[in-house]
């Protein structure tokens, strides 16, 4: 760019690359550390879907095009579907585009792809997020919140 355009060329393809750098940086923060619950899940899917690319999902602002994605049960940890990869989003209408058909169950868990065993209860694999910490119920860090 700078030989073509001189040295504001230059500058302004740095700013424009560092400004989406720290956009992505700070969706990511607020995945983990604000709703995130330790194991990675990005959101789940809202309602069954039968061959569908096209997921409906209870949020998806955590999606970017190009994402791995891996659908697992939030129960067993089991892969239920993936994996596949994130063509578009739509912030709006909740739904996420995959590049192949998947079926999933209602509450299926969204993760990226590699983050979890997929064959084993979803295990916490990221910081705790705030929902997570203020939980008043179970462990944290493996230790009991009522002690």
């Amino acid at each position: 760019m700078s030989s073509r355009g001189g040295e504001d060329a230059f500058a302004n393809a740095m700013t424009d690359s560092m400004s989406s750098a720290i956009r992505r940086a700070g969706a990511n923060f607020e995945v983990t550390f604000v709703r995130g619950d330790g194991t990675g899940r990005l959101t789940n899917v809202n309602g069954g879907h039968t061959a569908q690319t096209v997921i409906t999902v209870d949020d998806a602002r955590p999606f970017r095009t190009g994402q791995v994605l891996v659908f697992l049960s939030n129960t067993t940890g089991l892969k239920q579907a993936g994996p596949v990869e994130v063509r578009t989003r739509s912030v709006a209408n909740n739904t996420v585009t995959v590049s192949s058909a998947v079926t999933l169950s209602d509450n299926d868990g969204v993760y990226i792809s590699g983050e979890q065993s997929e064959n084993a209860p979803p295990a916490e694999v990221t910081a705790l997020g705030l929902p997570a910490i203020v939980n008043n119920t179970g462990t944290i860090y493996g230790l009991s919140r009522s002690t």
